[in-house]
């Protein structure tokens, strides 16, 4: 794609990203937070949300995990992606959001006993539903959860997988029965960006916003991979650094071109919440940021996105080569 047709793509996709966003929310003093309703849920959901993977640094310590996500919770974060399985995280997670009860959850069915998961989760967070559970491409649990919603305990039931294929498959089967969809998206591995100014759909995602899902991009930052990337090759702290923080022109990119209504990244320090809290607080990506992720993602390229870890070597799946090529 042409440099120009790319800047038109991000702006038009800006528009359609934005529709139906509000920006009365908590306010901070660097700004204010800006919330989305969540495709036909309708929940309202920070356009930042606060990512489930987790450090070790903060696993042992847990004083610490709750002071980043006190200070998220007071800028205006709502929305918390909470895994149980890798990082045990349910216990400290229902201390630190006890007394929030504005705050989303988002959870990820680890068992086939639905209903005896879902009541222990409701138990653990004190709360009458859960507000976003998702599976994988599982039946059982899909058909369980959709059970679960009927009766309250669940508000939206979704999908997360890694494969384009899988989540094609599940709309056909399960149609507008679903409500969210949580998917890779960044500015390397953005196979979902709309390839022309029409903003038309292609794949999965046209079936997802034919039934109105939710959409969430997961792996902004590939699992901090092409933060370490871009550190690794002078971007950040080095000869080619320009003042610009990545991450934050990584996910004003992932949330100006309409592909999600809210990005996930991890967040393991008080710094990178509020590094990442720019993003939303001057969301309008410029041409000297494109640039740069431009840069990045041509040096990606070149080398064959090798910065991948093995257990992550599916992301370059999802890359779509030529988003930000000139020629």
């Amino acid at each position: 794609m042409k440099r120009r047709k790319f800047v038109q793509t991000v702006t038009l996709g800006a528009v359609s990203a934005s529709a139906g966003c509000s920006s009365m929310g908590k306010t901070s003093s660097s700004g204010t937070m800006t919330y989305t309703g969540l495709g036909k849920t309708g929940i309202k959901v920070s356009r930042l949300g606060f990512g489930s993977h987790i450090s070790k640094e903060n696993i042992a310590d847990p004083d610490g995990r709750n002071r980043q996500i006190q200070l998220a919770v007071e800028r205006g974060v709502n929305f918390f992606d909470i895994y149980e399985n890798l990082y045990h995280q349910y216990e400290p997670m229902s201390k630190s959001l006890a007394g929030h009860p504005e705050t989303h959850i988002s959870l990820y069915l680890e068992t086939e006993e639905v209903e005896k998961e879902v009541d222990k989760t409701l138990a653990l967070f004190r709360r009458s539903h859960i507000d976003f559970y998702r599976a994988m491409s599982e039946p059982k649990k899909l058909d369980g959860l959709l059970r679960m919603r009927e009766k309250g305990k669940v508000r939206a039931v979704g999908v997360a997988h890694h494969w384009e294929e899988e989540f094609v498959q599940i709309v056909k089967e399960y149609g507008g029965s679903l409500d969210f969809f949580m998917f890779p998206y960044n500015f390397v591995h953005n196979k979902a960006t709309p390839p022309d100014r029409q903003n038309t759909w292609a794949g999965f995602l046209r079936l997802a916003k034919k039934h109105n899902y939710g959409l969430i991009g997961m792996k902004p930052f590939s699992n901090e991979m092409l933060i370490t990337f871009a550190k690794e090759n002078g971007y950040i702290g080095g000869p080619k650094d320009r003042g610009i923080s990545v991450p934050a022109a990584a996910l004003r990119y992932a949330l100006s071109t309409g592909a999600v209504h809210l990005s996930l990244p991890a967040m393991n320090s008080e710094r990178e919440v509020r590094e990442n809290l720019q993003a939303i607080y001057r969301p309008r990506i410029t041409t000297e940021e494109m640039d740069l992720l431009e840069e990045i993602d041509l040096l990606a390229m070149q080398h064959k996105w090798s910065y991948l870890r093995p257990e992550y070597r599916w992301l370059a799946h999802w890359v779509r080569p030529g988003v930000f090529d000139r020629g």
